[in-house]
């Protein structure tokens, strides 16, 4: 690997709203975003698919096996019974642990409906990236059947734990993680450059959650400033100077495929 710096910028959620769905567009189009994550279970998923496909923004697929919202349902396309919230016959579950480790072939059947629906759409996925690390999950659950979906579809990981024990081919693109910093606009932009500045060669991929504070964002609040910080990651990328030291730190921003494309593992 030679001295030279790649950035991966990525928006989440892609289709859980029409708040993230604005947000990504915005952030893509006027700021600084290279690509995004389409959830295909939720209800704006046809919106985020379209747009997708109307500004040319490269998206993977954010494997979805948990609903992290009490009251805004969303669950299995394929209706598995053990990936469904005890109570809420619609939803997944809450959090990533009340998953069933057993529950190996529901979580393949579910990834496979959730990509088959991304294809369907007519949009190929760069890479598949997991909704609160459900896929494979922290502990290694599930990793059979991310090597089943490897083997079935051939796209690459963005990540994989390393629990998992899966082989290096799974995400070969082995990039760093990079941290975007946390707090108002004001306090985020400082640690982003020195962040930039501090960062060694390599493929770097930062994860946010670009979104417009809306009505329906306020109403999704899951804490105090879950939608503030989504908002503030949308002003971080559509930032000029945050975009300006990006290229003076000496990164070239890409996309997952352009990413692995030069710096994949052989």
């Amino acid at each position: 690997m030679n001295a030279q710096r790649l950035l991966v910028l990525q928006a989440d959620d892609f289709g859980s709203s029409n708040a993230a769905n604005r947000g990504v567009v915005r952030a893509f189009t006027q700021g600084c975003l290279t690509q995004s994550n389409l959830m295909a279970p939720c209800a704006w998923f046809g919106e985020a698919a379209k747009l997708a496909k109307e500004h040319g923004i490269p998206v993977g697929v954010h494997v979805t096996l948990t609903c992290e919202y009490p009251e805004y349902h969303f669950g299995p396309l394929t209706g598995a019974k053990a990936l469904t919230r005890k109570g809420a016959p619609t939803a997944f579950p809450l959090a990533t642990n009340d998953l069933p480790a057993e529950a190996d072939d529901a979580v393949y059947e579910e990834v496979a409906a959730q990509i088959e629906r991304v294809l369907a759409a007519g949009i190929k996925p760069t890479h598949l990236d997991a909704h609160m690390g459900a896929f494979p999950r922290w502990d290694g659950a599930f990793a059979k059947a991310a090597l089943r979906i490897w083997e079935r579809f051939r796209i690459p990981f963005l990540r994989l734990p390393e629990k998992a024990g899966l082989p290096a081919e799974l995400a070969p693109l082995n990039a760093q993680g990079f941290k975007m910093g946390r707090g108002s606009l004001a306090e985020r932009k400082p640690a982003f450059r020195a962040a930039l500045r501090a960062a060694p060669p390599g493929v770097h991929y930062a994860i946010t959650h670009a979104a417009l504070l809306t009505p329906e964002l306020q109403a999704l609040a899951l804490r105090p400033g879950f939608d503030t910080d989504r908002d503030e990651d949308l002003a971080l990328l559509c930032d000029p100077e945050a975009k300006a030291w990006i290229e003076e730190a000496g990164f070239e921003r890409v996309g997952y495929a352009q990413a692995l494309e030069r710096f994949g593992a052989a």
